[in-house]
C-alpha cells in the first residue's frame, strides 16, 4: 500500500487539481490522508464536497488539527496514522 499525505491551508484555489492529480493514480492500493491544518479560506469545504462522490472516497482519511501547525508539522503528524508501505 501506498499512503499520499496531503497537508491543507488556504489552498481553496487549487486543492481541486491537486486532489484530481492525486486521485487519477492508477496504483490500487493508494491511501489519501489529507491534513487540515486549520485553514483561514474554503479549502475544507471544497474538499468535501469533490470527495463526496468520488470513487476512492472510502481511501481517503480527513485529520483536523485544533490549530494552525505549519506544513512539516501537518506532514509529520500523520507518519504514525499511515498504514502504507511507502509514503
Amino acid at each position: 500500500m501506498i499512503s499520499i499525505i496531503i497537508p491543507l491551508y488556504n489552498v481553496e484555489n487549487y486543492v481541486v487539481e491537486s486532489l484530481k492529480s492525486a486521485l487519477e493514480q492508477t496504483f490500487p492500493d493508494i491511501e489519501y490522508l489529507l491534513i487540515d491544518d486549520c485553514s483561514s479560506d474554503c479549502t475544507m469545504q471544497v474538499v468535501e464536497e469533490y470527495i463526496s462522490t468520488h470513487p476512492r472516497r472510502k481511501s481517503i482519511r480527513i485529520i483536523h488539527h485544533k490549530n494552525n501547525r505549519g506544513l512539516s508539522a501537518a506532514r509529520f503528524s500523520v507518519l504514525n496514522k499511515t498504514e502504507g508501505d511507502f509514503i
